[in-house]
């Protein structure tokens, strides 16, 4: 398998939406596809708030002595998951499992970030959160997942009798049924298009079971304004900054 790295982002923060009329949880007795796992073949990216010299710390841990697992899974890490926090996002079970969010391309994990300043005009210190932390982006390496399932292939959405609608709706309820009967599966993780740009992939990790197996294998760097990253996404999504 080709090994590939992924980039982590921060989970989405969107607000619960309308209950679905239509379930996507199997019920019982319905026999669970058995999935289809597509290797890697792009890195998987992750933008995270970054404490102070953090990223510095994580990027050259041989030189510091620093058990780098311990210290990527701890609060604040590049690994770390807050599974407490979670519930609104759109793939999110907190009762089942910590979602880690990602995507195939850098541009995508700072845009998800960014979202929820669309239409806004971001100066340099907006970037900079109240605490003094900034943000980070970082490359990870999943090629021992194994693979995970491809929902932009439509023989995965036919196998599970889901429409393409049913992956991007902004229903809280819809979406976070699907992953909850994707973890029933036994699989690691899962692709998806993101609603921002259907171009870009976004990945979806179970932590408990994908934490273990993932490398940082890019960065992690730390990104402001003048990143490329960031102002790709702004552009895209409609941000300006000055």
């Amino acid at each position: 398998m080709t090994s590939q790295r992924v980039r982590r982002r921060s989970a989405k923060r969107t607000p619960a939406a309308a209950t679905s009329s239509r379930s996507s949880t199997p019920r019982v007795g319905t026999p669970i596809p058995t999935p289809t796992l597509y290797p890697t073949t792009a890195a998987l990216h992750r933008a995270w708030t970054d404490p102070d010299g953090r990223a510095e710390v994580i990027a050259r841990p041989e030189e510091r002595g620093i058990d780098f697992v311990a210290l990527a899974s701890a609060s604040g890490g590049v690994l770390f998951n807050p599974r407490a926090q979670q519930g609104s996002g759109r793939h999110d079970n907190p009762d089942l499992y910590g979602a880690l969010h990602t995507a195939r391309v850098e541009v995508s994990a700072v845009a998800e970030w960014l979202v929820g300043f669309r239409g806004q005009t971001l100066v340099r210190d907006d970037l900079v959160r109240t605490d003094g932390r900034g943000w980070a982006l970082v490359g990870l390496d999943d090629a021992a997942l194994g693979g995970i399932v491809d929902l932009d292939d439509p023989a995965e959405l036919a196998a599970r009798r889901w429409r393409p609608s049913r992956v991007a709706t902004r229903a809280r309820s819809t979406t976070q049924e699907m992953a909850a009967a994707l973890f029933a599966e036994g699989i690691a993780g899962f692709a998806w298009w993101s609603t921002l740009e259907a171009s870009w992939p976004n990945v979806t990790l179970f932590a408990e079971r994908a934490l273990d197996l993932l490398r940082v294998a890019d960065g992690p760097r730390e990104i402001g304004i003048d990143d490329p990253a960031v102002r790709a996404a702004a552009a895209a999504i409609g941000v300006i900054l000055r």
